[in-house]
């Protein structure tokens, strides 16, 4: 697909991504908001822990949704990397492709419950 063009440059973007089907519409339709997935921590950054939830996609769990009882910079120090965790899908936000918030938890209906390994 062509991206953009620009001639005074002689340049023309490409992008073969945008061929594809977009992975997160079909992650929507199994996965709805307030859905329970288990995934693998890939990484943690002093915003909170981003999840995979499937082979090509990660959603990110934010600090303040890790834990009730403790602030979130104690209850991050609680996960390492290749930790496998569960969560709940709490938004999805339309038009932006990537954008996934979760929230680590037990399999308990409220938040309010501290968040469980796997």
């Amino acid at each position: 697909m062509v991206l953009e063009v620009d001639p005074s440059k002689r340049r023309i973007s490409l992008g073969i991504k945008q061929c594809q089907p977009n992975p997160w519409e079909k992650f929507v339709e199994t996965h709805p908001v307030g859905s329970e997935i288990e995934g693998e921590i890939k990484n943690i950054t002093e915003f909170g822990l981003f999840v995979g939830l499937t082979q090509d996609l990660d959603g990110m769990v934010h600090l303040s949704d890790l834990d009730w009882n403790k602030p979130g910079e104690t209850a991050i120090k609680d996960y390492k990397k290749g930790d496998q965790v569960k969560a709940k899908v709490l938004e999805r936000r339309p038009g932006e492709g990537s954008a996934c918030r979760s929230a680590s938890s037990s399999s308990a209906p409220t938040r309010w419950r501290k968040p469980s390994r796997s």
